[in-house]
């Protein structure tokens, strides 16, 4: 079983040092977060925290993900480079294709792409994008970017999206492509991970939940003529509370990675060296007993 980290984001010189201080302690992948902008006052319900708000606030640091983990990319050698999650249908899938292979030429192939639809709806209006139908409209971005990725001359015609002939050079490193990871834990998004992407990100569930959903997409699978081989599976534990005793409950489950915020409780973290000292100090606690598994 692996264990990532999510990004506290933060000035070059703590990204850098959180980044190494990963790497080094064992983490198997740095994963940052995707909002563009935030607001004080929305009617938008958050599906991943009781009382439908986000643990970031409007003075929260949260940098463009593909842009940041360029930088981290420079910082590094070995830890996979994960978004969590990208708001594809927020963006242009052909820029998109091409920001992503950037990133994952500049790292050697450690791009991990973790894709979802959002929840906040005045985000979309502020990209000027349309909140309905954005899942459909994910669905065209997944095959667009695949398509790219893959090579040759590609076209695409579909309801949200029409790409004439073209090519885009160069490839990603990874071959076929980066994986697709759908996250999300709504039967839409489950039925995207199934048939469309290269993995699952699950958010915020415990084992049992975990499980029942990976069994569904198992089984979405078997009926779309698709094997759970290669499938991967991730849990981020975005503002969700986590044991190391849990973890063999999670790897029973079908979870291959559990994903961790810097946090532990209601701990205050008290400036950039305590942040790094937490950062090893999870690592103690969930990556060498996760080895064991």
């Amino acid at each position: 079983m692996e264990i990532g980290l999510i990004s506290a984001g933060g000035p070059p010189e703590m990204i850098t040092r959180c980044a190494q201080v990963a790497e080094a302690a064992g983490y198997s992948s740095i994963w940052v977060p995707e909002h563009v902008v935030f607001f004080e006052d929305y009617e938008a319900s958050y599906p991943y925290a009781e009382g439908g708000r986000p643990p970031m606030t409007t003075d929260s640091n949260m940098l463009e993900p593909l842009n940041l983990l360029s930088f981290i990319a420079g910082q590094t050698q070995r830890i996979r480079l994960g978004t969590g999650v990208f708001l594809l249908p927020q963006r242009n899938p052909v820029y998109t294709a091409k920001e992503a292979t950037t990133v994952d030429v500049l790292s050697n192939g450690r791009l991990d792409l973790g894709i979802g639809v959002g929840w906040l709806r005045e985000e979309f209006q502020a990209v000027a994008v349309p909140f309905e139908k954005r899942g459909a409209r994910c669905d065209e971005y997944i095959e667009v970017i695949r398509r790219l990725w893959t090579g040759g001359q590609v076209e695409f015609s579909g309801d949200y999206y029409q790409l004439r002939p073209c090519v885009q050079s160069p490839r990603p490193v990874q071959r076929p492509h980066p994986p697709i990871l759908v996250g999300g834990v709504s039967p839409p998004a489950l039925r995207r991970a199934a048939t469309l992407g290269d993995g699952w990100v699950a958010i915020n569930l415990d084992p049992a939940e975990a499980a029942s959903q990976i069994e569904q997409i198992a089984a979405m699978r078997r009926e779309a003529g698709l094997e759970m081989q290669g499938f991967r599976t991730s849990m981020m534990a975005v503002n969700f509370h986590v044991e190391p005793e849990d973890l063999p409950r999670y790897r029973d489950a079908g979870i291959e990675q559990l994903v961790l915020a810097p946090m532990r409780r209601d701990r205050v973290i008290r400036g950039a060296e305590e942040l790094y000292a937490l950062i090893e100090e999870l690592a103690r606690d969930f990556v060498e007993r996760a080895r064991t598994l």
